[in-house]
């Protein structure tokens, strides 16, 4: 994981939230959920890898 990842995550949650009125409620927030969800999966998957080298 590096650190264009994580921008492109950020920026388009920042781009849902503008345009969250183009979405139903539920699936705005299963959409930002998800976002959310995958940062910190990527976050767990780059701790792993410092800790033990590859996993």
């Amino acid at each position: 994981m590096n650190i264009s990842s994580l921008l492109f995550f950020f920026c388009s949650l920042i781009a849902l939230y503008v345009n969250k009125d183009r979405f139903e409620n539920n699936v705005f927030k299963l959409l930002a959920a998800s976002i959310i969800l995958t940062v910190l999966g990527e976050l767990s998957l780059w701790a792993s890898e410092g800790v033990s080298g590859f996993f």
